[in-house]
This record gives C-alpha cells, structure tokens and sequence, in this order.
C-alpha cells in the first residue's frame, strides 16, 4: 500500500507539469486513489488489531494471568481511536 502511494505522488508530480485542465482530472484521480489507499490501509490495520487481541485474549486464558493487555484494553480499538 505504502508502494502504491509512491507511485500516485509520482504519477500526479509528472501529470501536474501538463495544462491547468489536466491538473483538476489528475488531482480528482489521485485523490481518489488515496482515499482508496487509505481505505485499505485501515482495512488492514483494524484487521491485524483483532487478531492481536484474539491472541492476547488466548494467551492470557491459557497462562490464567493478564500478561497481554494492550489490544484488548488499551489499544485504538477497544477505547475509540481518538480517546
């Protein structure tokens, strides 16, 4: 995903050289793409934060202790990210 980012910045820094015209299509284009990326991005990472919190919650279960609290107490899922 961080690849495909790179490429948009490059593709809209050699588009932006063109006419005025061509700067609006490439501007609405790439910011489409990026809202894309960073869709898939979150996708992503909401994806990886659950699954670390099923391991927590399975590890802690089996040790009958709280070693692992992160995820499922503190982390951007369990609290809301902006808390």
């Amino acid at each position: 995903m961080f690849q495909l980012c790179t490429v948009l910045v490059a593709i809209t820094a050699l588009i932006l050289r063109e006419s005025a015209v061509e700067h609006l299509t490439t501007l609405i284009l790439v910011g489409t793409g990026f809202v894309i990326v960073f869709f898939l991005l979150w996708h992503d990472m909401v994806k990886a934060g659950k699954r670390v919190q099923q391991l927590e919650t399975e590890i802690n279960k089996r040790a009958n202790e709280k070693l692992l609290i992160w995820e499922n107490e503190l982390g951007g899922i369990s609290r809301g990210y902006w808390s």
